[in-house]
């Protein structure tokens, strides 16, 4: 977010190329009314290779468990029968600890062509 951020304030443009998954920010530093959120999705990539993003409320996890070293580590959610997909709603559980998956299956799917298209793209990759 940095890249973008830096090229407004020295008034540059960014290359189609460069800054990939930059945004400006300076509005937001300088505190400026902001009517809409600065991205409409953000892309997380676990040490182990799960990919995750949020968008508004919903955040799914595309693994079983964490993802990473945390417990239920990946192999272990599988052995115990976790679904292979999480979703959580960081509004009302910022601890994650309510998968939603189940009850709305058409929250994930929208996410996960979110998701591939900001991979398809080039951004967020």
């Amino acid at each position: 977010m940095k890249y973008a951020t830096c090229a407004t304030i020295l008034g540059k443009d960014l290359p189609d190329d460069a800054g990939e998954d930059s945004c400006n920010l300076l509005p937001v530093i300088l505190g400026e009314e902001v009517k809409k959120p600065v991205r409409k999705c953000t892309v997380a990539h676990s040490i182990d290779g799960c990919f995750a993003i949020r968008s508004g409320k919903w955040k799914p996890l595309l693994c079983p468990g964490s993802g990473g070293w945390s417990d239920p580590v990946d192999k272990k959610a599988e052995k115990t029968g976790l679904p292979p997909v999480q979703l959580y709603d960081m509004a009302a559980d910022p601890g994650e600890k309510k998968n939603l998956q189940d009850k709305h299956p058409e929250i994930v799917n929208e996410l996960k062509d979110m998701l591939e298209k900001c991979r398809e793209s080039g951004r967020s990759f």
